[in-house]
């Protein structure tokens, strides 16, 4: 759930989170499969692929990935607000004597 939310912001392709965790085959089978039983994430079908192949794409629990981390959230919220902002960046002025030169 962790690299779910942390790496992915909570959506991810099964072979992104396969290669990210670093686990076995069977390993990341069986806990994938406990985190649908528990509803803790949801399983889609993403775009269909250049090989004629619909995804399987895993969706983490929308209250989960609120409670997770309070703060974490607060601060992507903030991140996103500011990269929205304009720049102003502070131009040198030019008196009207120096334009004339």
């Amino acid at each position: 759930m962790d690299l779910l939310i942390r790496k992915f912001n909570g959506y991810a392709s099964h072979t992104h989170l396969l290669n990210y965790s670093h686990m076995r085959k069977r390993e990341f089978k069986d806990t994938i499969e406990s985190l649908l039983e528990r509803e803790a994430i949801v399983c889609e079908t993403g775009p269909q692929q250049a090989n004629y192949k619909f995804p399987k794409m895993y969706k983490a629990n929308p209250d989960i990935m609120r409670s997770w981390d309070p703060d974490q959230n607060h601060k992507i919220t903030q991140n996103n607000t500011a990269s929205l902002m304009p720049v102003i960046l502070d131009a040198p002025s030019v008196s009207s004597s120096e334009k004339a030169s």
